[in-house]
This record gives C-alpha cells, structure tokens and sequence, in this order.
C-alpha cells in the first residue's frame, strides 16, 4: 500500500478479509512522546485519502500499535482509542498500546456486543506472544 508516512507511523499490511470489499491496515509507531489527538485524525485522514475509502461501501479497518514506555501511553488510552461505533470510512478496529521493557499493554477494541472485526484478537495473541520474555535454554 502507497501511503506517505504520517506523523512516524509506517503501515505494514492491508489484507482483504473473507467479506466482500474488506480492507484492513495494520499500522505502527514507536512512540517518543504522547501522541494527541491531532496526529490521531491526522494518521485517520491520510488513510482515507490513501485508501480511497467510501464510508458504508468502500471502508478499511485499522489495527493500530504504539509501542513505547508505558508512561508516554498510560494515560492516553481512553483519548486515543478504538471507535465505539462503524460509522467512519477508516474504522479504528483496535489501538494497542505495548511496552516491551516491561511487557505491559492495553488493548481497546471496536465491537457490536460481542461480534468483533479485523481478527483484533488473533493478533492481540500474536504480539502479546511476542511481549512474553524468552524461555529459559535447557
């Protein structure tokens, strides 16, 4: 996918999921400092125009992970979060706020009761597998 970084945040993958026209974008930043809400909307509207989304016919779903201390994100969780409803052409499926130092994290999923999209979940395991320390050599 064509998309110029915006505000440090590098896309790595847009899939078709198994419904007819559904996109998703899994989208990553180091955090150095907190993110606002500008640079929130911001990373929302390059990925429309990107994508070319179409709000109800043509949308995209958006993994997002901020990796940094758990300081520069703890108390943004509730500020930069999943949507509470579909009604965006860039659906922010999940924001997952990951430190690896001390391998704590938050994640806040978008859901209709208890139906959830962009497998939020399948890959919440993944990079929680990936925050757990190394076993130990035999």
């Amino acid at each position: 996918m064509d998309v110029p970084s915006a505000s440090g945040f590098a896309f790595i993958l847009q899939k078709n999921g198994a419904l007819p026209g559904a996109r998703y974008v899994l989208a990553f930043r180091q955090l150095e400092n907190e993110i606002g809400p500008a640079e929130f909307q911001d990373l929302r509207r390059r990925l429309q125009k990107a994508t070319q989304v179409m709000w109800l016919f043509r949308e995209v779903g958006l993994y997002l992970i901020l990796c940094g201390k758990k300081e520069l994100w703890e108390n943004q969780t509730k500020r930069v979060a999943a949507d509470k409803t579909g009604l965006h052409g860039v659906i922010v499926n999940a924001v997952h706020f990951v430190d690896p130092e001390s391998r704590q994290d938050h994640l806040s999923t978008s859901s209709w009761g208890s139906l959830e999209f962009g497998d939020v979940r399948r890959i919440a395991k993944v990079v929680a597998e990936e925050l757990q320390p190394p076993a130990p050599a035999a």
